[in-house]
């Protein structure tokens, strides 16, 4: 059901996935934080079985909706379509934040200093710096707006 995930961010926020029958109420999010005694009442093995197969079996696709408030909740970011990493809480919060319409002028600035490109006209995503060089290069060579994929 669900792709791997980094085993470190499972083991430091002991995510579980939990079965779409027992999902009631505003709360739709299959993720779940695992509390360190309920895994410590079973025998180790299982625990550490269960949480071995929340990794592996987290999906985005499953999530969907909910997608962003785990995001927010555990500072995580997709990777990869399948895989999710933990993000500086800054560098999320620019994320959040800076959409390009209310962006624009400050919107250079904004991609300097958080490292960040945009995605889909309104998303901003975390950019190797290489990459980024070579936008400010061609921005001072006077080309721009430089290719679309790197930039907007």
């Amino acid at each position: 059901m669900v792709r791997k995930c980094k085993l470190r961010v499972a083991r430091k926020f002991r995510l579980r996935v939990v079965k779409r029958s027992r999902l009631r109420g505003p709360r739709r999010s299959r993720l779940r934080a695992v509390k360190k005694s309920r895994l410590r009442g079973r025998s180790r093995v299982l625990a550490r079985k269960s949480r071995l197969r929340a990794v592996r079996k987290f999906r985005l696709r499953a999530v969907r909706k909910s997608r962003l408030l785990a995001v927010r909740k555990f500072r995580l970011r997709a990777v990869r379509k399948s895989r999710l990493r933990v993000v500086r809480k800054s560098r999320l919060r620019a994320v959040r934040k800076f959409r390009l319409r209310a962006v624009r002028k400050s919107r250079l600035r904004a991609v300097r200093k958080f490292r960040l490109r945009a995605v889909r006209k309104s998303r901003l995503r975390v950019v190797r710096k290489s990459r980024l060089r070579a936008v400010r290069k061609s921005r001072l060579r006077g080309r721009w707006p430089v290719r679309s994929s790197l930039l907007a």
